[in-house]
């Protein structure tokens, strides 16, 4: 749901608390755990 959808049924959802609903936990800590450190490039 976006933020006009939630306003329309009179809630209120920061980008943020939309993330921690989609990954079930704050994007700060799934990131430090699914997301894997960049690597140089190929060649």
């Amino acid at each position: 749901m976006n933020g006009k959808a939630a306003e329309g049924l009179g809630k209120t959802l920061d980008y943020e608390s939309a993330r921690e609903k989609v990954y079930g936990r704050p994007y700060s800590q799934w990131k430090e755990l699914h997301q894997t450190k960049a690597t140089s490039g190929t060649g």
